[in-house]
């Protein structure tokens, strides 16, 4: 079967488009690689100029996952949230299976007292992930319980209320779902 000669062109002009955005990540990691690796941690996780976010920003989430692990590699201590953040980049880039181990290995054992329930949060991400909107549903209920005695878990509700409303998306549009009218 022939492919009407538009229909050949379009398939040939994304893949083209697909190269070159590849190319484009393979590029910005390897600048980023070059210049970030010894930056401090705020500098790397918070800054929307250098580190992993501008990576991310250009749409090369996997590459953003990259860059994470790397940094991560050569730091004594990395701090904790580079796991995390490693995480949502796996996911966002649509490597599930990686990022719902990466993400696992972000739980933290026991209770520390704070009031601050980062598992419900992991998990209901972990849910989403798997699909499984009672699970999702179950760890956004905790959360919401925690969120009414303790404000830090608020933004992680708001996440997880967002992975709710937009459940059946990939995790890269229900993580930013809007809010509805």
């Amino acid at each position: 079967m022939r492919l009407p000669r538009f229909t050949a062109v379009l398939v040939l002009a994304v893949a083209v488009a697909a190269q070159a955005h590849a190319a484009d990540c393979d590029a910005l990691l390897r600048q980023h690689l070059a210049s970030d690796l010894a930056l401090p941690f705020d500098a790397f996780d918070q800054d929307d100029h250098q580190g992993w976010r501008p990576v991310s920003d250009a749409g090369c989430d996997a590459e953003a996952a990259m860059l994470i692990e790397s940094y991560t590699a050569r730091q004594a201590h990395p701090h904790p949230v580079l796991a995390w953040h490693r995480a949502q980049m796996l996911a966002r880039a649509g490597k599930t299976v990686d990022a719902i181990d990466a993400a696992r290995a972000t739980l933290r054992s026991g209770d520390d007292g704070s009031g601050f329930d980062w598992n419900d949060y992991a998990n209901a991400t972990i849910a989403f992930l798997q699909g499984d909107k009672p699970a999702l549903q179950a760890t956004h209920d905790r959360l919401a319980a925690a969120a009414t005695k303790n404000e830090s878990n608020q933004p992680n509700l708001r996440s997880t209320d967002r992975l709710l409303r937009c459940f059946g998306q990939p995790y890269k549009i229900a993580y930013a779902c809007p809010a509805r009218p």
